[in-house]
C-alpha cells in the first residue's frame, strides 16, 4: 500500500523536470531507478565505454550513498544507534522494493545490515567478517548464484577495495586522504573486475581508474538532489532544482564523452575468448592471501595488484590455457 503511490510519485515528479531537459526524465529513472530501457544509446555507449556504466545499476553504490544521506538524517534526530540504523534499514527496504530487488543491491543491504549488527550488538566492526557473511547468507538462498556474473563481480570488487584500501595511511583529516582513497578505490575496483569485464564484455577500460574519481561525487550529488526534489515537490512544484539536476547531468554526459576513446582510454576485443568460471572463483583468493603479506605502503602491492589480473588475462587469451 506504500510502495506503488510511492513508485507513481517519483514517476511523476521524474516527468516534471521535462520543462527543464526532457532527457532528465530518462536519466532520473537510470540513474535511481536503474531503468536503462529509454535512454539515449549514445549516452548510454558513453558510460559503457568510459567504464562508468555501473552508475546505472542500482548497486552498492546506490545503497551505499542513500545509507550514508539517511544515516546523517536520522542521526540527527535519533541519539539511540539502534533507533536510527532500524530507520535507515526501513528506508533501504522500501528503495529496494521501489527498484525491485536487484541481486548486487540486495547483497549491498544484507552487508551493511550484518555490520551494523556487529556494532550495535557486539561493538565492533569487521568489513571483511560483513562480506563474507552476506556471501554466505545468498548463497544459502540460492547456491546457484555463485556462478553469475552479479555475484562474482560485486564480491570480488568489493573484496578487492577492502583488501585494497589497508594502504590508506594519509590521515583522514587531510585534503590527501580523500583524493588518494577514491583513486585507489577506483584503482582497486578496476583490477578487482578486470578479469570479468573481459570475459563477459570482450573489453578492458582503463580509463576507468580517472573517470569514476571523477564522476562518483557527482552521483552521489544527484541522488542528493533527486532526494530533495522528491521532497520539495511534495509541498511545492520548482524547477530551480530540476536546473541544478540539469548541470550535474550535463557534467556528467561530458566527461563520460571525453573519456571514451578507443584504443587510448578502452580496448575492445572482437573476438570472445572465454575463461574459465575457476579462474574467477581463485583470482580473489590468490590476492587476498598474497597481498596481507605485504607492507601496507609497499610500492610493490600497488604494481602487483594490476599485474595479477593482467597476467592471468595473457595467460589465457594467448596461451589459451
Amino acid at each position: 500500500f506504500i510502495i506503488e503511490p510511492l513508485g507513481t510519485y517519483i514517476n511523476n515528479t521524474f516527468e516534471k523536470s521535462k520543462k527543464v531537459n526532457e532527457e532528465l526524465i530518462e536519466f532520473q529513472k537510470a540513474i535511481f531507478l536503474g531503468k536503462t530501457d529509454m535512454v539515449n544509446r549514445d549516452i548510454i555507449n558513453a558510460f559503457k565505454y568510459s567504464g562508468t556504466m555501473h552508475l546505472f545499476a542500482v548497486s552498492g553504490l546506490h545503497i551505499g550513498f542513500i545509507y550514508i544521506i539517511f544515516k546523517n538524517i536520522f542521526g540527527l534526530g535519533f541519539k539511540h544507534r539502534l533507533i536510527s540504523e532500524s530507520l535507515v534499514s526501513f528506508v533501504l527496504v522500501l528503495y529496494l522494493d521501489i527498484v525491485n530487488y536487484p541481486p548486487s543491491a540486495v547483497r549491498a543491504f544484507i552487508m551493511i545490515s550484518v555490520w551494523q549488527i556487529s556494532i550495535v550488538v557486539f561493538k565492533k566492526k569487521n568489513t571483511l567478517a560483513s562480506l563474507s557473511m552476506s556471501a554466505l547468507l545468498v548463497l544459502f538462498v540460492d547456491p546457484k548464484v555463485l556462478l553469475t556474473i552479479g555475484f562474482q563481480l560485486s564480491y570480488t570488487v568489493v573484496l578487492s577495495i577492502l583488501i585494497f584500501s589497508k594502504g590508506l595511511n594519509v590521515g583522514k583529516k587531510h585534503i590527501l586522504y580523500f583524493i588518494k582513497s577514491s583513486f585507489m578505490i577506483s584503482y582497486a575496483a578496476f583490477c578487482g573486475s578486470l578479469l570479468l569485464i573481459f570475459d563477459c564484455f570482450q573489453i578492458i577500460v582503463p580509463g576507468s581508474i580517472f573517470i569514476n574519481v571523477l564522476l562518483v561525487p557527482f552521483v552521489f550529488a544527484q541522488i542528493i538532489l533527486i532526494f530533495i526534489n522528491l521532497v520539495v515537490s511534495f509541498f511545492i512544484s520548482i524547477d530551480l532544482i530540476n536546473f541544478f539536476i540539469n548541470i550535474n547531468y550535463n557534467i556528467m554526459v561530458f566527461a563520460a564523452n571525453k573519456f571514451s576513446y578507443n584504443g587510448l582510454t578502452f580496448f575492445k576485443f572482437a573476438d570472445k575468448i572465454p575463461l574459465n568460471n575457476i579462474v574467477h572463483l581463485l583470482y580473489p583468493l590468490s590476492f587476498f592471501l598474497y597481498f596481507n603479506h605485504l607492507e601496507k605502503t609497499s610500492v610493490t602491492k600497488y604494481i602487483t595488484y594490476l599485474l595479477v589480473p593482467v597476467s592471468l588475462l595473457v595467460l589465457f587469451v594467448f596461451f589459451q590455457i
